[in-house]
């Protein structure tokens, strides 16, 4: 067994209870992962020098995919998921081994609402999830659009 150095170990309570409060102290956060090497990008690399945005990661091993692995080196339309664990259940696990049906999503904090809400906490009906940012429209929105509906963003990248 490797003996520890007294620096790194002490059974005075006193020390503890000092290097408890040194630790929860905010410090910046010290890494050795470079950062991505695209141009403007604050993201840290993953592989070959670049974040997930940019390519880094590994990839789907289905010929003729190159979209991200997500499990047992596959991407999620090509079997990089885990099943519900709930008996009889033949869905996708979301969160916590279960799909959205048994709990595998956070609740809509809508009062009385049982929906599966997105971003923000609340489900699409209550104003859940990123909404078009084109004047007037209230359609979901994708990132990769710049945040307008599929609709707007034909008009906009013409």
């Amino acid at each position: 067994m490797a003996a520890l150095c007294s620096e790194c170990f002490s059974s005075s309570d006193e020390e503890l209870s000092d290097a408890s409060t040194a630790a929860s102290a905010p410090h910046p956060r010290k890494t050795h992962t470079p950062p991505c090497q695209v141009e403007g990008c604050k993201n840290l690399s993953v592989s070959r020098g670049l974040c997930v945005r940019h390519g880094g990661g590994s990839k789907c091993t289905e010929p003729g995919c190159n979209k991200r692995a997500k499990l047992c080196q596959r991407c999620f339309q090509h079997g990089g998921y885990k099943m519900c664990t709930e008996p009889g259940c033949n869905k996708k696990a979301k969160r916590y081994g279960h799909c959205w049906s048994h709990g595998g999503g956070h609740i809509c904090e809508a009062p009385e609402c049982t929906k599966v809400s997105t971003q923000g906490g609340f489900c699409w009906a209550h104003g859940g999830g990123n909404r078009c940012k084109h004047e007037d429209c209230n359609r979901r929105s994708y990132q990769k659009y710049d945040y307008y509906c599929m609709r707007h963003a034909k008009f906009i990248t013409a």
